[in-house]
Protein backbone atom coordinates (compact mmCIF):
# COMPACT_ATOMS: atom_id res chain seq x y z
CA UNK A 1 0.00 0.00 0.00
CA UNK A 2 1.30 3.31 -1.05
CA UNK A 3 0.28 6.89 1.25
CA UNK A 4 0.85 9.54 -1.35
CA UNK A 5 0.19 13.04 0.66
CA UNK A 6 -0.22 16.18 -1.22
CA UNK A 7 0.30 19.48 0.24
CA UNK A 8 -2.26 22.40 -0.34
CA UNK A 9 -1.08 24.73 -2.31
CA UNK A 10 0.65 27.22 -0.66
CA UNK A 11 -1.44 30.05 -2.52
CA UNK A 12 -4.60 28.69 -1.21
CA UNK A 13 -4.21 30.37 2.73
CA UNK A 14 -1.31 32.68 1.93
CA UNK A 15 1.42 31.05 4.22
CA UNK A 16 4.33 30.67 2.67
CA UNK A 17 3.66 34.40 1.32
CA UNK A 18 3.98 35.93 4.66
CA UNK A 19 6.44 33.67 5.68
CA UNK A 20 8.50 34.65 3.28
CA UNK A 21 7.52 38.41 3.68
CA UNK A 22 8.23 38.61 7.18
CA UNK A 23 11.71 36.63 6.67
CA UNK A 24 12.73 39.50 3.87
CA UNK A 25 11.35 42.05 7.04
CA UNK A 26 13.57 39.63 9.62
CA UNK A 27 16.81 39.90 7.02
CA UNK A 28 16.17 43.64 6.36
CA UNK A 29 16.31 44.39 10.27
CA UNK A 30 19.53 41.86 10.81
CA UNK A 31 21.05 43.55 7.79
CA UNK A 32 20.94 46.97 9.39
CA UNK A 33 22.31 45.33 12.58
CA UNK A 34 25.13 43.84 11.43
CA UNK A 35 26.37 46.75 9.16
CA UNK A 36 26.31 48.98 12.44
CA UNK A 37 27.65 46.21 14.74
CA UNK A 38 28.84 43.38 13.16
CA UNK A 39 27.72 40.10 12.99
CA UNK A 40 27.83 39.30 16.28
CA UNK A 41 25.69 42.08 17.65
CA UNK A 42 22.62 40.10 15.91
CA UNK A 43 20.41 38.34 18.56
CA UNK A 44 17.21 36.57 17.88
CA UNK A 45 15.94 38.06 20.79
CA UNK A 46 16.80 41.74 19.61
CA UNK A 47 15.57 41.08 15.95
CA UNK A 48 12.11 39.48 17.74
CA UNK A 49 11.52 42.37 19.99
CA UNK A 50 12.23 45.23 17.12
CA UNK A 51 10.29 43.37 14.91
CA UNK A 52 7.62 43.23 17.36
CA UNK A 53 7.35 39.23 16.79
CA UNK A 54 8.22 36.34 19.39
CA UNK A 55 11.67 34.93 19.93
CA UNK A 56 10.32 31.23 18.61
CA UNK A 57 8.76 32.74 15.78
CA UNK A 58 11.43 34.33 14.90
CA UNK A 59 13.40 31.17 15.55
CA UNK A 60 11.16 29.26 13.20
CA UNK A 61 12.47 30.99 10.22
CA UNK A 62 16.42 30.50 10.80
CA UNK A 63 16.36 27.59 13.07
CA UNK A 64 19.29 29.12 14.79
CA UNK A 65 21.60 32.35 15.63
CA UNK A 66 24.25 30.75 13.00
CA UNK A 67 21.77 30.27 10.42
CA UNK A 68 20.54 33.50 11.10
CA UNK A 69 24.03 35.42 10.19
CA UNK A 70 24.64 32.89 6.98
CA UNK A 71 21.34 34.39 5.49
CA UNK A 72 22.31 37.89 6.53
CA UNK A 73 25.55 37.57 4.72
CA UNK A 74 23.19 36.03 1.70
CA UNK A 75 21.02 38.93 1.39
CA UNK A 76 23.84 41.50 2.14
CA UNK A 77 25.87 40.03 -0.78
CA UNK A 78 22.55 40.03 -3.21
CA UNK A 79 21.66 43.12 -1.97
CA UNK A 80 25.13 44.74 -2.90
CA UNK A 81 25.38 42.82 -5.95
CA UNK A 82 22.08 44.51 -6.93
CA UNK A 83 22.50 48.01 -5.96
CA UNK A 84 26.60 47.89 -6.52
CA UNK A 85 27.80 45.55 -9.15
CA UNK A 86 25.06 45.15 -11.70
CA UNK A 87 24.83 49.32 -12.03
CA UNK A 88 28.25 49.23 -12.08
CA UNK A 89 28.56 46.43 -14.94
CA UNK A 90 26.03 48.35 -17.13
CA UNK A 91 27.44 51.27 -16.57
CA UNK A 92 30.97 49.44 -18.02
CA UNK A 93 29.36 48.14 -20.91
CA UNK A 94 27.43 51.69 -22.12
CA UNK A 95 30.31 53.84 -22.07
CA UNK A 96 33.55 53.89 -23.84
CA UNK A 97 37.04 52.73 -22.82
CA UNK A 98 38.33 56.43 -22.58
CA UNK A 99 35.31 57.18 -20.98
CA UNK A 100 35.88 54.97 -18.40
CA UNK A 101 39.40 56.24 -17.67
CA UNK A 102 38.81 59.81 -17.32
CA UNK A 103 36.32 58.92 -14.61
CA UNK A 104 38.95 56.89 -12.89
CA UNK A 105 41.57 60.45 -13.97
CA UNK A 106 43.51 58.32 -16.60
CA UNK A 107 43.93 59.10 -20.27
CA UNK A 108 43.59 56.21 -23.06
CA UNK A 109 46.45 58.28 -25.00
CA UNK A 110 49.48 56.47 -24.94
CA UNK A 111 50.93 60.00 -25.35
CA UNK A 112 49.07 61.50 -22.25
CA UNK A 113 49.81 58.71 -19.94
CA UNK A 114 54.06 58.98 -20.61
CA UNK A 115 53.44 63.17 -19.77
CA UNK A 116 51.94 62.30 -16.74
CA UNK A 117 54.11 59.62 -16.13
CA UNK A 118 52.16 56.37 -16.06
CA UNK A 119 53.79 53.21 -18.20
Amino acid sequence: MSFVTEEAPASTDGRRQRGDSTRRAILGRSMKLASAGGLESLSIARLADDLGMSKSGLFAHFGSKEELQLSTIRAARRVFSDEAVTPALAARKGSSASTRCSARGRSTSPATRSRAGAS
